[in-house]
């Protein structure tokens, strides 16, 4: 997502924070239809620019390998 976000910026002139601003009404709208509850559900720092997914991707990782750790230990 990092290398996307750079090429993004490279190929329109924007930073994150400024496509990030454009497009905001589009999320907002759609998170307001009902079409998308699941979305509409999650936190505002899930979309802001500040929340590093990659992080939050590893931790998930890290969890499920926890489990199967546990489970496999127990046998």
């Amino acid at each position: 997502m990092e290398i996307e976000a750079d090429e993004a910026a490279k190929e329109t002139g924007l930073s994150h924070a400024e496509f990030c601003n454009q497009q905001r009404p589009y999320l907002e709208q759609a998170m307001e239809s009902g079409q998308f509850p699941t979305m509409a559900q999650l936190s505002e720092e899930a979309f802001g620019e500040d929340f590093d997914h990659f992080e939050f991707g590893l931790e998930r990782l890290l969890d499920g390998l926890e489990v199967l750790v546990a489970r496999r230990a127990e046998t």
